[in-house]
């Protein structure tokens, strides 16, 4: 299987700036979370310009900068994080409205560190029925025994090239 199919099956989310399964309440809550952190910036600039004393030895000016760079920062990250929420919340719905279960075996087991966490990459072979098996790759962030050959259930959405490890 070549390396471009093995990346065209991919898990719900963003990968990146959202959790793979998002649940109605998680995404109103996250949405939440999202909108306090956009509106951080925002709030900070109209604190500055509602204080009359804050121009006291100039530096009136920096508040607004810092203000400023909050809001373009947290505006930005909040609308990263609402994006990969909105497709993991979408993709959630496909998998448990269509999803088929299926069975990976696992072919490798490697150690990962990501930042102060300690986890497994493994590498999986997925085959069901209703499409032709697939390989790739699946990161676990959780202290586990995997073991090669070992067999995990997954459920997958073919015509999305959708699949979730059920855990």
């Amino acid at each position: 299987m070549s390396t471009r199919e093995a990346v065209e099956w991919r898990q719900p989310g963003d990968g990146t700036s959202s959790p793979p399964r998002v649940s109605a309440a998680g995404h109103f809550f996250f949405g939440l979370l999202c909108l306090a952190t956009a509106l951080a910036g925002p709030a900070l600039l109209g604190f500055a310009f509602w204080i009359d004393n804050a121009d006291v030895d100039g530096k009136r000016w920096l508040i607004v900068l810092i203000a400023a760079v909050l809001t373009v920062f947290f505006g930005w990250m909040s609308a990263a994080w609402w994006r990969g929420s909105v497709r993991a919340r979408r993709d959630t719905k496909v998998l448990d409205a269509a999803g088929s279960p299926a069975t990976a075996e696992i072919l490798s087991v490697r150690s990962r560190s990501w930042h102060d966490e300690d986890g497994v990459e493994l590498g999986l072979r997925v085959s069901g029925d209703g499409f032709a098996p697939f390989e790739t790759t699946w990161h676990w962030r959780k202290d586990r025994d995997f073991v090669v050959g070992g067999r995990l259930d997954v459920l997958v959405e073919p015509s999305t090239r959708l699949f979730e490890v059920r855990t």
